[in-house]
């Protein structure tokens, strides 16, 4: 896939991370109970984004509609949720 295509499937939530970071700019105005809340929604939309992007770099794509590959379906599970994780736990 292209470098469009995957700009297409990932636009949602690279938009949501920037609009996030600008709030989280303005943070000291806001409450910290939503401080709080914006701040794990960033890293958490990071780790989302660092996983795809490792994902396509590092592993071959897997064709979730076909039978068969299910390791490698497994492992894409698992490295999207390990980032998403490791994000949201501050690092």
């Amino acid at each position: 896939m292209g470098a469009k295509v995957e700009v297409k499937r990932t636009w949602f939530a690279f938009a949501l991370l920037i609009s996030m970071l600008i709030a989280l700019a303005f943070a000291p105005t806001l409450k910290s109970s939503f401080q709080l809340l914006i701040y794990k929604v960033v890293l958490a939309n990071a780790g989302f984004l660092n996983g795809h992007i490792v994902r396509k770099l590092a592993f071959p794509s897997a064709s979730w509609r076909e039978e068969g590959y299910v390791p490698l379906k497994v492992l894409t599970i698992v490295l999207y949720a390990m980032f998403i994780y490791v994000y949201s736990q501050g690092g």
